[in-house]
């Protein structure tokens, strides 16, 4: 599920950039049109909510005196991260980072997390992981079977 809705997100963010009125008016329109695309009305609530904290967090964040507003720069990959994340699943994180599903920071721990399951990366792969880091679930590597701890759990 996790997947389907960083699809939705991307989908969303998509739309939302061309639409020329409020969001909001065409929000109900855009519900309609992924649902005919099979998904599901809990995925794209899951999706809708999670755009809408993030949209909350930057006004607050702009609100507080920022003076200028950069772009982040892209992260490059060492040679030992470019033997294991391939130029699709890279260009992927570039897209995420692109939309604002990703911030630099969260970028890093996709890449960290990917050179930990020591595998061949894929972009489904990293879907995976920005999955489970955005909606704040366990991680658990596809093909790996590793388990990752998000850092707000205590392991005993």
């Amino acid at each position: 599920m996790q997947q389907r809705v960083i699809e939705i997100i991307e989908i969303l963010l998509r739309e939302i950039s061309r639409l020329q009125d409020a969001p909001s008016s065409q929000l109900e329109q855009l519900s309609e049109k992924l649902l005919e695309k099979g998904y599901t009305e809990p995925e794209i609530r899951t999706a809708v909510d999670w755009l809408l904290l993030q949209f909350e967090g930057r006004s607050e964040r702009s609100g507080r005196g920022r003076r200028h507003s950069r772009s982040p720069g892209i992260r490059l990959l060492s040679r030992d991260e470019q033997a294991l994340v391939g130029p699709r699943a890279y260009g992927y994180l570039i897209h995420l980072q692109a939309l604002g599903i990703l911030n630099p920071i969260l970028v890093d721990q996709v890449i960290e997390r990917s050179f930990i399951n020591g595998l061949d990366i894929d972009p489904e792969e990293i879907k995976n992981i920005v999955a489970r880091l955005l909606i704040g679930k366990p991680l658990m590597g596809a093909r790996s079977g590793r388990y990752f701890n998000p850092g707000n759990e205590e392991i005993h």
